[in-house]
């Protein structure tokens, strides 16, 4: 899972005079993200319910219905990245892009650090509880690796990234894909525009091919993110048009826009309900970014999506939906270690969402916030330091 939140609203999604057809903040983005971040925690508890018996009748409402909506955890992650193209590029579409060492040192602080933090609190919960509970393949079934902490730690090599916790399962491409986001940013906007669009195509057929030729693995979801980001900065790069456009729309037209976008946006949930072969993992996974490009472009708009993301409990899901990310599936794991079978489904579902909130809400004061702030005093330094550095030379 990528950073959910990456900035706060009050620097990646500053007042931008082309942001939206109103020229305003994109503070829906963040309600958007708070969305989907919860929406993956209701994923990874319904998760655990299947593997532990969940009724057939629940099974077939929550994966063949429109109610697949509320645990498309795997579509969740695909939006993230689409999110993160957006933000990522809007100081390059504005024409101020940072510097390689500041943006560079501020997402080390922004997913890293508090990344580090989760891990150690995953790594306890795993080895105090490991072995005990038998219902989830991956919930700490052995003790703790020393020499896995340190893969983990250091976010290299290959190894399974579900051991500790399976919401870090694309933690380890979303910092690879950040160190070289300003790279492929640049390329992609300095092409002219329908240029930029056929290089994503060209991505998107790539993906076809690898998960048609191979087995999904770390290439295809590397490629798979990589070509996300590129919609993210295609849609900050053409926000205005995109904006205005689905205001021209018609109330029942963008509700129709809307409704299609979503059904796309549900297509890796439903398709592996349905068991589809790995081999189509491709176009699931294309489907469902370009649901996550149409939802976008709808919160884009001034209309009543947009005006719901802008109020005060999505922004508030938004603010704490990295912490609430990193740290829902431990407290999932420890509360199936110590309550599972013993509470009824519903009120263990009510303590996992109560402690996972409460958990992220701490989290995010403590050790989420403190990194953002420390990254951007670290660029501060850096960026301050060039002048410095020039005029000694001279």
């Amino acid at each position: 899972m990528p950073d959910l939140r990456h900035e706060s609203s009050v620097d990646a999604l500053a007042p931008d005079p082309g942001a939206g057809a109103a020229g305003r903040r994109n503070a829906e983005l963040d309600g958007l993200r708070g969305v989907a971040a919860l929406i993956v925690v209701f994923y990874h508890f319904n998760y655990l319910w299947k593997a532990c018996g969940q009724p057939p009748w629940v099974t077939a409402t929550l994966e063949r219905t429109p109610l697949a909506l509320l645990v498309s955890g795997r579509a969740s992650v695909l939006l993230f990245f689409v999110l993160s193209g957006f933000v990522l590029a809007l100081p390059w579409v504005r024409g101020t892009p940072e510097r390689y060492g500041v943006f560079a040192v501020k997402r080390v602080c922004r997913i890293w650090i508090p990344y580090l933090a989760a891990l150690l609190l995953a790594v306890l919960g795993n080895a105090f509880f490991h072995g005990r509970f038998f219902g989830s393949p991956d919930m700490w079934q052995g003790p703790v690796d020393p020499g896995l902490v340190l893969r983990h730690v250091l976010l290299l090599g290959a190894y399974p990234i579900d051991v500790f916790n399976v919401a870090f399962l694309s933690l380890r491409i979303e910092m690879r894909l950040s160190l070289v986001f300003p790279f492929l940013c640049a390329a992609l906007l300095a092409l002219a525009p329908r240029r930029a669009v056929a290089a994503g195509v060209l991505g998107g057929i790539a993906v076809l091919f690898l998960s048609a030729r191979t087995a999904p693995g770390s290439g295809f979801f590397t490629l798979v993110y990589a070509v996300l980001f590129m919609i993210g900065i295609l849609l900050a790069r053409h926000r205005r048009e995109v904006g205005a456009a689905v205001d021209r729309l018609p109330k029942t037209a963008r509700a129709a826009g809307l409704i299609g976008a979503l059904a796309l946006y549900l297509a890796p949930d439903v398709a592996l309900g349905a068991g589809l072969p790995a081999r189509w993992m491709g176009v699931t996974h294309l489907l469902t970014a370009c649901g996550a490009a149409g939802v976008l472009a709808v919160a884009l708009g001034e209309n009543g999506v947009s005006a719901w993301l802008r109020s005060p409990v999505p922004l508030f899901l938004g603010r704490i939906s990295y912490s609430l990310y990193l740290l829902h599936a431990t407290v999932l794991y420890v509360l199936a270690y110590l309550f599972w079978g013993k509470l009824p489904t519903a009120a263990f579902f009510l303590l996992f969402v109560a402690l996972s909130f409460l958990a992220a809400v701490a989290f995010y004061r403590w050790v989420d916030r403190p990194a953002t702030d420390l990254g951007r005093r670290l660029a501060k330094r850096i960026a301050a330091s060039r002048p410095c550095a020039k005029s000694e030379s001279a």
